[in-house]
């Protein structure tokens, strides 16, 4: 009698089952590559307006709404995947540049503590079950 289970077959598959791992959506839906400007004495993460608008202020309550798009911000929490960690920043409107900042607290709690550097790029996501905001360092600048 012969074993046909695994009969011409590679060793990554058994009875027509994949070992392979795959990841169906990358959460990371905001991926920034940053900049001097994100870095700097300002103290705020620089981001363009469509994914903030799609991704993040269309969830938030409409009182929550007004108040970052009019430029007054509202408090949040960052989920900081790589330490484990969360801090509050201020996602709001700049209206100046016609896109969103997060401040009140991106340079001491990220640049500094994290040492992100010019080219470092990040992802962000917004949880919007837990309403609160992902980050991560996605990658790091080469030297």
């Amino acid at each position: 009698m012969r074993n046909l289970s695994n009969e011409g077959k590679g060793e990554d598959e058994w009875y027509g089952v994949s070992t392979e791992l795959t990841l169906f959506k990358d959460p990371w839906i905001i991926k920034k590559v940053l900049t001097t400007s994100d870095l700097d004495q300002l103290g705020r993460l620089l981001l363009q307006t469509g994914p903030i608008e799609d991704h993040i202020v269309k969830y938030l309550n409409k009182d929550d709404k007004n108040k970052v798009q009019e430029g007054l911000g509202i408090t949040v929490n960052v989920y900081e995947h790589d330490t484990d960690s969360t801090f509050e920043l201020l996602p709001k409107r700049w209206t100046t540049w016609n896109s969103y900042v997060l401040n009140g607290g991106w340079r001491m709690y990220f640049v500094r503590r994290r040492g992100l550097r010019k080219g470092d790029k990040i992802g962000l996501f917004w949880d919007r079950f837990a309403s609160r905001l992902h980050f991560r360092v996605l990658s790091r600048a080469t030297t």
